[in-house]
């Protein structure tokens, strides 16, 4: 009888050891919280948004400005149609996992249904106990002023890049460089063919100077002959004047 009491005192001690020894702060202990991205109070029901009723039963980390509401959450927010937060207060560092209630906001009704939970304050950050959700349209709510959506403008403008890059390559990748290829030698094509014309309109500009040049330069030179010409002939009758003879 002794025996079995002593048995029983250390079984209970080291249980009680076990589980004070666990700390769901340590990184091994949780994990994050998927798609935080979308949970704030100020984001609708998304479209294809993220059911709880998926969630697995476990500790779950977030950044420590972003916790669960502790006030009524409309419905229609924090990306689901009835948003779950939390009906309690903040524990303090030195508090250690205590324990809280969630209530469901169901259209009127801040707390229609309740979902016990766990909570833990790591200094750094906090880490929840969550429960799987009864249906899809709830949701656990983080955050007041997050970011609604993840990556859509990205993936389309992605999308964009990439279709822009398809029709530019071609079917066969090569198309698109042949195109730019041909429209590059159309252009020194053109280029060449208006650098000839200018270069003709300049040789004929040149050979038009030539001929005006030669035709100023002859009709200088007549010029100069006549005048030659007339001078010496009215010098000579100067020199022999009428009535006068010579006698050889």
């Amino acid at each position: 009888m002794l025996l079995s009491l002593v048995l029983t005192f250390l079984l209970v001690a080291t249980v009680k050891q076990e589980v004070s020894a666990f700390d769901p702060c340590l990184s091994s202990e949780h994990q994050d919280i998927p798609h935080l991205i979308g949970r704030s109070t100020n984001c609708p029901q998304a479209i294809k948004s993220f059911c709880d009723n998926y969630l697995l039963p476990g500790w779950y980390k977030v950044p420590l400005h972003t916790p669960m509401p502790t006030t009524c959450v409309e419905i229609n927010s924090c990306g689901a149609a009835f948003p779950i937060w939390m009906n309690g207060t903040f524990p303090r560092v030195t508090e250690g996992i205590v324990e809280r209630e969630a209530c469901m906001t169901y259209f009127d009704n801040c707390c229609a249904d309740t979902i016990p939970i766990k909570m833990k304050h790591c200094s750094t950050f906090l880490v929840y106990w969550l429960d799987t959700a009864d249906s899809c349209p709830l949701m656990y709510c983080f955050g007041t002023d997050g970011i609604c959506e993840e990556t859509t403008t990205v993936k389309t403008t992605t999308a964009q890049v990439a279709e822009t890059t398809t029709v530019s390559e071609g079917n066969d990748g090569t198309d698109g460089i042949s195109e730019e290829m041909s429209n590059v030698e159309t252009t020194t094509s053109q280029e060449a063919e208006v650098t000839g014309v200018v270069e003709g309109q300049h040789h004929r500009s040149d050979c038009n100077s030539s001929v005006v040049l030669a035709a100023i330069l002859t009709a200088a030179f007549l010029i100069n002959l006549a005048t030659v010409v007339f001078t010496y002939f009215v010098t000579k009758k100067e020199i022999w004047p009428k009535g006068r003879e010579y006698i050889y």
